[in-house]
């Protein structure tokens, strides 16, 4: 550290080390105040002159103290550095001694780590993405402001945990998602794109895609993990409308082998074995086949429908009676 020795406000003694730090030789330092050693505006603003005024009054008054401070080198270049100033006797007269260190590495390294989280949070902050932090509890340390997809707002999630996030969802979720967190607390392994449901605020399924890293603090000691959250709810609906018709293509295209194979006698049985088929992979109550006829005498030239088969669950009453003689206008075309 550089050290200067002051007499009221003019510097009269220094070590090497502040003939170092200056890049100067000791006539730049000897016989000056110490603002005319420094930038002339601080970093709040108030001139050099007037806050160096005040802080060696200080000091005389016996208050030992640290402050930050702009310095300026013979060259002209200014510093920052961190000042300690404290009272001294040297035969019987009083002092002030600075000891003055050049922080200006460690300045402008803050400077570029605030610029990296600037750039990180306006990146966090704009991406569609959910990003998230947990502890080793699996409880929310972070979330990004996205995620209010989900209907929550960041205050509703920190501080709450993995299980009450997903807490709505049906058992069979809910125990898939106990079982992989089960699995990542004892492997503590990156794992990618786990897709999960969960329940908006206003109530209905989200699909999310989940990717995450585990987290491991200096010493190498498992302290978490952090990802992101993608909302795929209508790319999942998509696949499952996809795969959904292709079962049903599946089951018409086997209920049509069927018939091809069907005495004429046998018609009314297949008929009520493929309307089961279908209803079971649709998961419906009730099942008909209606025959179209042509006009009818009650309706004149109007078209009409009679269901002349059903098939329908345990316990679901029969339709077949009231389902004769209907305006083909009534169903959906």
């Amino acid at each position: 550290d550089a050290i200067l020795r002051i007499e009221k406000e003019t510097i009269i003694g220094c070590n090497k080390k502040a003939l170092t730090m200056f890049n100067c030789d000791k006539d730049f330092l000897i016989g000056k105040d110490v603002y005319q050693i420094s930038a002339d505006t601080q970093l709040d603003g108030v001139s050099a002159k007037s806050m160096s005024r005040s802080y060696l009054t200080a000091a005389y008054d016996g208050d030992a103290f640290e402050f930050d401070w702009v310095h300026r080198r013979q060259d002209g270049s200014l510093f920052d550095t961190k000042v300690s100033l404290s009272e001294i006797k040297v035969n019987q007269k009083t002092y002030i001694q600075a000891v003055i260190r050049d922080i200006s590495k460690l300045k402008e390294a803050q400077s570029k780590l605030e610029q990296r989280e600037k750039r990180f949070r306006a990146l966090v902050e704009t991406t569609p993405d959910i990003i998230w932090e947990t502890n080793t509890k699996f409880e929310f340390l972070y979330c990004s402001p996205q995620i209010e997809i989900t209907g929550f707002s960041q205050k509703d999630i920190v501080g709450t945990t993995v299980e009450f996030v997903f807490s709505r969802v049906p058992d069979k979720y809910r125990k898939q998602i106990a079982d992989a967190m089960v699995e990542l607390r004892t492997t503590k392994e990156p794992f990618t794109n786990f897709q999960a449901i969960v329940i908006h605020k206003k109530g209905y399924e989200m699909y999310l895609e989940i990717s995450g890293v585990p987290l491991f603090d200096k010493k190498g000691k498992y302290s978490g993990y952090r990802g992101v959250a993608r909302d795929v709810t209508d790319q999942k609906k998509q696949q499952l409308e996809l795969a959904s018709q292709v079962a049903l293509e599946r089951v018409l295209h086997t209920v049509s082998a069927k018939f091809i194979q069907l005495d004429h006698d046998e018609l009314d049985d297949g008929i009520r074995e493929a309307l089961k088929f279908i209803g079971i992979h649709l998961n419906v109550e009730w099942g008909g086949f209606f025959e179209v006829f042509g006009e009818h005498p009650k309706f004149g030239n109007t078209k009409f429908v009679t269901c002349t088969h059903e098939w329908c669950r345990d316990n679901y009453p029969s339709q077949l009676l009231s389902l004769h003689n209907l305006e083909i206008d009534l169903f959906p075309k």
